[in-house]
């Protein structure tokens, strides 16, 4: 997980490229799309509980891909974050129309694309903000699921924070789809706000 200082992030930009990270590993990202190289961003994350016990809330969080709805399985607490859990995609890639759904800063002027990639089946919180859907195409392997409805994009509060998820972006193509590439630097730039 790569937490990004406030300050650092806030500069973050199409024009600048600019941000300060730091990881485990101490990994600076630097004025270059690097930040592409991974499934999820959190930015100055403060989940969990204080010495005496007192819980804590993220201010900002975002990310995209299972890096952010496919972690910590066994938390709650994490999913009442995120607002999402991965449940199921198809064996192979499918190609998928992704619908805006929204007229939120985020996706404005944005219009509904295609993805080959994988497509996510998975649980929602109905507290979300959903920006953007896809119907879930039948799959074979699991006729059960039928088609449904997903939540592609969404946003929501958490405390006084702000989360911003998109399911997108399995792989590097997926990130240069025009739409995609601006719809996820929109929601970082939203959810460190």
């Amino acid at each position: 997980m790569i937490e990004v200082e406030p300050a650092g992030f806030e500069t973050f930009s199409r024009s600048t490229g600019l941000m300060t990270c730091s990881a485990s590993d101490q990994t600076t990202v630097g004025g270059d799309d690097s930040w592409r190289n991974t499934h999820y961003w959190c930015a100055a994350a403060g989940t969990g509980t204080t010495q005496s016990g007192r819980r804590t809330s993220t201010r900002r969080f975002a990310g995209w891909h299972g890096g952010i709805v496919d972690a910590f399985r066994d938390q709650p607490e994490y999913h009442l974050l995120t607002g999402g859990q991965f449940i199921h995609h198809h064996k192979e890639f499918v190609t998928y129309p992704v619908e805006i759904t929204s007229d939120h800063p985020i996706v404005a002027g944005l219009e509904t694309f295609e993805v080959h990639s994988e497509q996510y089946y998975l649980h929602a919180d109905p507290g979300i903000e959903v920006l953007a859907t896809t119907e879930f195409l039948p799959d074979p392997d699991r006729p059960e699921i039928g088609t449904s409805t997903m939540p592609v994009t969404w946003l929501r509060r958490h405390g006084a924070g702000r989360v911003f998820v998109t399911t997108i972006g399995h792989r590097m193509a997926d990130l240069d789809l025009p739409a995609v590439d601006e719809m996820i630097r929109r929601g970082l730039l939203w959810a460190t706000r």
